[in-house]
């Protein structure tokens, strides 16, 4: 029994890690007003949710975002 908690505990850490935590760009992103970054966090966390557990894969992804948010500028007021 003590075995099976354990390893729930472990599961839902693990999960709970590997979650992406884009809720703060995407607030920010909203915010901001910038079509062009809310389109690469949306594009990122497709990327992310089609990997599952491939962190190698989840790295591809954010490589790919950190790229495309580097060419959006922030609007001007």
């Amino acid at each position: 029994m003590r075995l099976t908690l354990r390893f729930l505990a472990l599961f839902i850490l693990l999960v709970i890690a590997t979650v992406p935590k884009s809720t703060s760009i995407t607030t920010f992103a909203e915010e901001g007003g910038n079509p062009c970054l809310e389109g690469c966090i949306n594009e990122e966390i497709s990327c992310t949710g089609g990997c599952g557990y491939n962190m190698s894969c989840v790295q591809n992804c954010k490589k790919q975002y950190d790229k495309c948010a580097a060419g959006c500028k922030p609007l001007n007021d």
